[in-house]
């Protein structure tokens, strides 16, 4: 329940970033959010961490490819 809740949240955040651009520029602003938000976040805490780079890879990337299909998703609905 507690990770649908906060994939609604980030999901209103993102639609408020996206606007009215419709699919191909939802997926390119959820892309860009989970590269350069998301995953460079995540890349200071890993290497303050001393975590090791396959499970940043899988962290990220799964974060990546999330924020571009809910952009995607989004913007088709606006």
């Amino acid at each position: 329940m507690g990770s649908f809740l906060l994939a609604a949240v980030t999901a209103v955040v993102l639609a408020a970033f996206i606007g009215d651009g419709g699919a191909g520029f939802g997926a390119l602003a959820g892309l860009a959010a989970g590269a350069a938000w998301v995953a460079a976040c995540l890349g200071v805490n890993y290497l303050f961490e001393r975590r090791s780079l396959m499970l940043f890879a899988i962290n990220a990337s799964y974060n990546i490819v999330t924020f571009t299909a809910m952009g995607a998703i989004i913007g088709a609905m606006q």
